[in-house]
């Protein structure tokens, strides 16, 4: 799945980091929430910051076992 498709993988891994930081961003100042809401905001913004680390470490891995069968 990897030798045409990186670029496609590190724009989603991008696009999830992106999120992350728009999700601290919409809480330090373009919404005034609730608790209930600033939970919700930050723990979907941690669910998502892990999936684009374990997208990274997969992506890396891929990559390396890759440069090793060459």
């Amino acid at each position: 799945w990897l030798p045409g498709n990186q670029p496609a993988v590190m724009l989603v891994i991008l696009g999830n980091v992106l999120w992350v930081v728009a999700s601290v961003a919409l809480l330090l100042g373009l919404v005034a929430p609730n608790v209930l809401g600033v939970i919700f905001v930050l723990g979907q913004a941690a669910f998502v910051a892990v999936l684009a680390r374990l997208e990274q470490l997969a992506l890396r891995a891929a990559c390396s076992r890759q440069q090793e069968a060459a």
